[in-house]
């Protein structure tokens, strides 16, 4: 495909119009010489509007969605959904008045349509993708704003698909953003210079009918390229590990990269691109090698971790010399930079950390480079290494960028992204003052400022007053072009602005706080006293700690093979127990149901042999126990009983508690016990109940299989110990949770079954949180507390944590448990709980009205 500027076409098409406008104004159409003028301007002006498709998509407008008539967007769109009757397009799919142009609607009739999961929109077409990094889909939700969850956007290219989840800008945004670095694949698509098709699929949400809007879908394409090794050299694992973290480290300061792989790099996509980074490739075709060392020549400018050719080392200025690796641990320890070069660099830290284990030497090139930064042992002595040489055209580390000490290395990709990419500092302090601003559930520090003035916070108001002068102080450096000194300002204003705003929170005496502890050993194995004193001092009154898998035990049972942890640090459950109560701490032992993940080789084999294991509807085996077999059914009633029998625990808690997805269980086993309890033979079996007649019947009974074994136990458990507590940690989307892997946790709450759920509404999207927590405590009427699970691993502080607490509070949750509790998440939340929502002792709602 020709890649020409759409601007191209757009500057000719204007000239020739304006040209035609003259001659016409003139009257020169009348001779021969001006005729045959006018016939080229028309024939210029046909090739213009021939190759609008083309031009488009290097601009990157996909589609504007701006559709004369119905009729029209119906020649370019098709629209189907995943499962029920057939559709008729008409009814779906209509063009209507927006406010600046017209916009295509689509209905998503999933009130009407439960079996429906999702609706869909193709477009058949030649597409070149290559170069863009990002999608954006602009679209307005109408009727029920929950009436679809996720939007996710596919690319078809010959024998298989690249897609991705959409990510809301905002809560408040109508954009949704789509990352390459975060697609999936099904089957084998050819490449992202083939795309033959795209797919927007809405997938339901609640069981309402609603609509959406769709304005425009765009690619993105950036002004920096990650260079990644084509995926069948040796090398290419090493290459993508690095990159992903260079290219995490660009995402958090606000700067994104197209990512190309070698074979795929060309003059024409480098071109109008400012930066190029190499995080680790080995060896360069010579082809790519060359296209990067023009880039450079015309202009552009390279940075360089570990191999630098040495064509691209003499256009940069930099001799690559010689491998070297250490003599010891420790010997390059840490990347020291002068005075001099903080000078000439802004924003270089004084040091960074880092464990590097070799290096690939280099020297500066007289008169063209100049040594930024020199490695340092562990000793703090000089070890005569450059570890960053760099010149006006690139930048050269000696080694990887590695995950340690991430504040300073991010500071050091900044500094060094932006002294060769000098507008990637405007983008970075637009980044970070809208970062600044985002504290706990708020998206303004004015609004941040009216929770701390109405808050029982000492000096509120003194403290509001000084949040408003610290972004008016922020706002002005960066009105004035200073943006690292305005990056610094913003990053102070957020960290008082967080801390005012969580000693603003109030802590409760009557909560469930919880942490789910999924490594059965706390943070230090070996030493559950530590674990659960720092959880109990932080405010926390609950752990769930992970002690039995489907297969596997932390404990001496004598029902599931014991596990490597409990041969190392002995019984996990008896030293949990003993300083939980020690600390005021609740065990609750958690139970990850059905699944087999790390049993013992010869435990799945007695298994496999015995027909135990789920099998897909195509044959394909799983890690899981199948539900329908009797003696799955009793080891997993046995072992969680055994818990109760043997400790005193507080509570044991359900997890996995369900099918793995609508594809499991079709052994041959189900199909004999469905079979003679229905008495009813499947005809064609898996298709009849996977997907014809009797698949209502069939998920009815999938269903029944997991809602028997929360029954028994709960049944069981409180015989054996009246006091104890059950528990699950349940799907956020209820009823899709009942119909795709057949857990009814509702039911089980309204019928008694638990004395409490914990929603694992692990998102980042606070809106989509707030709402999703809404309707679970609608759904139970109060019948059992919820204490709403939060995803402190995917929140990038613990004002954000504490916000997401905050919303449940509101919404009348009487308590939340934090998934996981490790050794990053303790150092994030702790410290901020203790002086928040943790600064008294709380009872959970539970314990208080059993006494």
């Amino acid at each position: 495909m020709n890649r020409v500027p759409w601007f191209f076409y757009q500057f000719l098409f204007k000239m020739v119009c304006c040209r035609l406008s003259t001659l016409r104004e003139n009257r020169l159409f009348l001779s021969g010489r001006t005729r045959d003028l006018r016939l080229g301007c028309v024939f210029l002006s046909v090739l213009a509007v021939l190759f609008c498709p083309i031009c488009q998509a290097d601009e990157g407008l996909l589609d504007a969605f701006d559709y004369s008539d119905t009729a029209a967007v119906r020649a370019v769109w098709s629209t189907e959904k995943s499962a029920g009757p057939p559709c008729s397009v008409e009814s779906l799919l209509t063009v209507t008045p927006g406010d600046e142009k017209k916009t295509v609607r689509v209905e998503l009739p999933f009130g009407d349509r439960p079996k429906w999961k999702r609706v869909y929109l193709d477009r058949q077409g030649d597409f070149d993708l290559l170069a863009p990094s990002r999608f954006s889909l602009e679209i307005e939700k109408e009727g029920s704003p929950n009436a679809f969850d996720v939007v996710t956007l596919h690319f078809h290219s010959e024998d298989g698909w690249f897609w991705a989840r959409g990510k809301r800008v905002s809560p408040k945004s109508n954009q949704y953003i789509f990352e390459k670095s975060r697609v999936k694949t099904n089957e084998r698509p050819a490449g992202w210079s083939k795309i033959d098709k795209i797919r927007l699929s809405f997938w339901q949400g609640d069981n309402q009918n609603g609509a959406v809007r769709i304005k425009q879908l765009q690619a993105i394409t950036e002004k920096i390229v990650v260079v990644l090794t084509d995926s069948d050299r040796p090398e290419a694992k090493e290459n993508r590990r690095y990159a992903k973290t260079l290219i995490k480290e660009l995402d958090t300061l606000g700067l994104h990269a197209d990512q190309l792989r070698e074979s795929e790099l060309s003059d024409d996509l480098l071109r109008g691109r400012k930066l190029v980074i190499l995080p680790c490739n080995a060896s360069l075709p010579s082809e790519t090698e060359q296209a990067i060392v023009r880039f450079v020549k015309q202009g552009g400018k390279i940075l360089v971790a570990y191999h630098l050719p040495p064509s691209l080392g003499q256009t940069i200025g930099i001799e690559p010399s010689r491998y070297q690796r250490q003599n010891r641990p420790g010997q390059f320890a840490e990347i020291r930079f002068d005075d001099e070069a903080r000078a000439a660099v802004a924003g270089l830290p004084a040091s960074v950390r880092q464990a590097s284990w070799n290096l690939n030497t280099a020297k500066p090139i007289a008169g063209k480079s100049h040594v930024w930064g020199t490695w340092f042992d562990d000793q703090g002595k000089a070890t005569g290494q450059a570890a960053v040489i760099a010149s006006d055209r690139g930048a050269l580390l000696t080694h990887v960028l590695l995950e340690d000490n991430r504040e300073a290395k991010r500071q050091l990709l900044a500094a060094l992204v932006g002294k060769l990419y000098p507008d990637a500092w405007r983008e970075m302090a637009q980044v970070e003052l809208k970062r600044a601003a985002r504290v706990g559930p708020f998206f303004s520090s004015e609004e941040v400022a009216k929770k701390i003035e109405h808050s029982e916070v000492d000096q509120a108001s003194e403290l509001a007053k000084q949040t408003r002068d610290d972004f008016a102080k922020v706002d002005a450096l960066f009105q004035d072009g200073a943006y690292v000194e305005a990056i610094r300002a913003a990053r102070e204003a957020h960290r008082c602005l967080a801390e005012a705003y969580i000693r603003s929170i109030s802590s409760r005496p009557n909560e469930a706080r919880g942490y789910w502890d999924h490594s059965g050993t706390g943070v230090y194995p070996g030493d559950w006293d530590r674990s659960l004193r720092e959880l109990s001092e932080a405010g926390f009154n609950m752990v769930f700690s992970n002690m039995l898998w489907g297969g596997l035990a932390h404990y001496p049972s004598d029902v599931l093979p014991r596990s490597g942890k409990f041969k190392r640090h002995g019984d996990q459950i008896a030293a949990c127990i003993e300083a939980g109560h020690k600390y005021g701490v609740e065990v609750h032992v958690w139970k990850v149901n059905w699944r087999i993940d790390g049993s013992p080789k010869d435990f799945v084999e007695k298994l496999r042999r015995e027909g135990r294991l789920q099998k897909s509807v195509d044959g394909q085996e799983g890690k899981w126990l199948c539900s329908s077999h009797p003696k799955n059914f009793e080891l997993e009633r046995d072992a969680m009983l055994e818990v109760v029998r043997k400790y005193p625990v507080d509570g044991i808690h359900f997890d996995f508690i369900r099918y793995d997805s609508p594809e499991f269980c079709f052994c041959d086993g189900c199909r004999a016990r469905f079979e003679a309890e229905t008495g009813k033979k499947v005809e064609n079996w898996p298709t009849d109940c996977y997907e014809g007649d009797r698949f209502q019947e069939y998920n009815d009974w999938r269903r029944k299989q997991i809602t028997r074994l929360v029954e028994t136990v709960s049944r069981e458990a409180k015989r054996i110990r009246p006091e104890v507590k059950v528990s699950a940690a349940v799907f956020q989307k209820y009823p899709a949770c009942r119909d795709e892997v057949f857990q009814d946790w509702v039911a089980w709450a309204k019928a008694g079954y638990l004395d409490f759920a914990c929603p694992m509404n692990y998102l980042t999207d606070d809106g989509r949180f707030e709402q999703w927590v809404e309707k679970q405590m609608k759904l139970v009427e109060g019948c059992i507390p919820l204490y709403p699970g939060i995803g402190a691993w995917l929140l990038p502080s613990a004002d954000r944590i504490l916000g997401q607490v905050e919303i449940a509070r509101k919404l009348g949750a009487e308590g939340f448990t934090i998934f996981y509790y490790n050794k990053r998440s303790s150092e994030m939340t702790f410290p901020a709980f203790r002086k928040g929502a943790g600064r008294i002792k709380a009872v959970p709602p539970h314990a208080k009205e059993e006494k």
